[in-house]
């Protein structure tokens, strides 16, 4: 499924961009990021990633990821776009609990 996203790592004043054409919904992302604090990581990891220049440049995405590495572990801010000009925070919080939430056999928290 082509469902395109962009990728910010930030890792102290280091920030990197990456693209990802396919299965950028928080499911198929849960995925690409497990394991993952870097955008050398997440292109090692993963086949088919673009280093990119910023979230903007593909018109495409559908979601956008901002993951801050800390002493602590990871955050991920997740928004989805509602329309050419609006995106919507649909998480945030730690790598941890993205997983929990998104990643395979997650428990949906919140989700009855």
């Amino acid at each position: 499924m082509s469902t395109r996203a962009t990728y910010e790592f930030s890792l102290g004043d280091k920030t990197t961009y990456c693209y990802k054409h396919h299965d950028g919904y928080p499911e198929g992302a849960a995925e690409w990021l497990k394991g993952v604090r870097t955008a050398e990581d997440f292109i090692r990891k993963n086949e088919g990633v673009e280093i990119a220049e910023s979230h903007d440049i593909h018109g495409d995405t559908e979601y956008r990821y901002k993951i801050t590495a800390h002493r602590e572990g990871e955050t991920i801010w997740v928004q989805k776009r509602l329309n050419d000009y609006h995106w919507e925070v649909i998480f945030c919080g730690s790598a941890e609990l993205f997983q929990e939430y998104y990643g395979c056999g997650g428990s949906k928290i919140g989700i009855n």
